[in-house]
C-alpha cells in the first residue's frame, strides 16, 4: 500500500514538473529603432531594417551565420572572429572588441532599468531586465559594437569630440555634429515569449559566400555607396585639373 502511494506520489511530482510554466524556456523580444533582437540562453537572431539582413548564433559553439532573405546567400564566421565592422571593413579584424567602460550606477531610460556605464566616447546602457547567457550577450555586443559589458545593450548616446571635422564639398560637417550627438543605440521595446526554435532556424539550401559584404547590404544601398565613391573621386579629378 505504501509503495503504491510512493508511485502515485512520484508520478504527480514528475507530472507537475514536465507541465510547470516555470520549466519552460523563454525568449525575449528586443525591438530597437534599427534591429530587433530574438534573445535566449542559448541561441540569438538579430534582424537589422537598415541593412536587410538577419544574424543568428546559438550554442554549443556559437557559430555566427548572416543570411538574406532576399537574395538566398549565407555567410558564417565564428563568433570570436565577429563584430559588426566586418561588413564595412572586409580586411578587419573581428575579434576586436571595445575597451570595456567604467560603470557609473543605475538609471531608468524610457522606463527600463539598466546600469550605466560610462565609454570612451559616451554613454551606454545595459539591461537589468533582460537575464540569459554571457554568449547571448556577447553576440549583441558584437553585433552592435559596443565597448563590452555583462548586459544587453539598451541605449547608447555618443559625446565624440566633432570640432575637428570641417566642412568639405563632400562631406557635411554640420550634420556629422548633429548626428554624433545623438542616441545610438535606441530601445523602443521588450517582451518575453515563450520559446519558439523556428525565431533561431538557420536557412538551409542558401548559396555560400565568404564575404560579409554580400549579405549586408541591398543593391540599392551598394548603388549608393557607389555613387559616393564615384562622386568624391570626380571631386578629387576636379581637384588636380585644378591646379594644373
Amino acid at each position: 500500500m505504501h509503495k503504491s502511494i510512493t508511485k502515485l506520489c512520484l508520478l504527480e511530482i514528475i507530472f507537475v514538473c514536465i507541465g510547470s510554466p516555470a520549466l519552460a524556456e523563454d525568449e525575449w523580444v528586443i525591438t530597437q529603432k534599427y534591429n530587433t533582437f530574438y534573445v535566449s540562453k542559448n541561441a540569438v537572431r538579430a534582424v537589422s531594417y537598415d541593412g536587410g539582413f538577419e544574424m543568428v548564433a546559438k550554442a554549443p559553439d556559437w557559430t555566427c551565420y548572416g543570411y538574406r532573405l532576399d537574395k538566398k546567400i549565407i555567410w558564417q564566421t565564428p563568433i570570436n572572429s565577429f563584430n559588426s565592422l566586418v561588413f564595412v571593413r572586409p580586411f578587419m579584424d573581428g575579434a576586436k572588441l571595445r575597451t570595456p567602460p567604467r560603470r557609473i550606477g543605475k538609471s531608468t531610460i524610457n522606463g527600463f532599468k539598466c546600469t550605466e556605464y560610462r565609454t570612451l566616447n559616451g554613454l551606454l546602457y545595459g539591461s537589468e531586465q533582460v537575464k540569459t547567457s554571457p554568449k547571448a550577450i556577447e553576440f549583441v555586443n558584437r553585433f552592435l559594437f559596443t565597448s563590452t559589458i555583462p548586459e544587453i545593450p539598451l541605449f547608447y548616446k555618443q559625446e565624440s569630440d566633432t570640432t575637428k571635422y570641417v566642412e568639405k564639398p563632400w562631406f557635411d560637417s554640420a550634420r556629422y555634429k548633429l548626428d554624433a550627438g545623438r542616441t545610438s543605440i535606441i530601445t523602443l521595446s521588450i517582451k518575453k515569449k515563450n520559446y519558439l526554435a523556428k525565431d533561431f532556424a538557420v536557412p538551409v539550401g542558401f548559396k555560400r559566400t565568404n564575404r560579409a559584404k554580400d549579405i549586408a547590404y541591398s543593391e540599392a544601398k551598394k548603388r549608393q555607396f557607389e555613387d559616393v565613391i564615384e562622386g568624391v573621386g570626380f571631386m578629387s579629378s576636379d581637384k588636380e585639373e585644378k591646379k594644373h
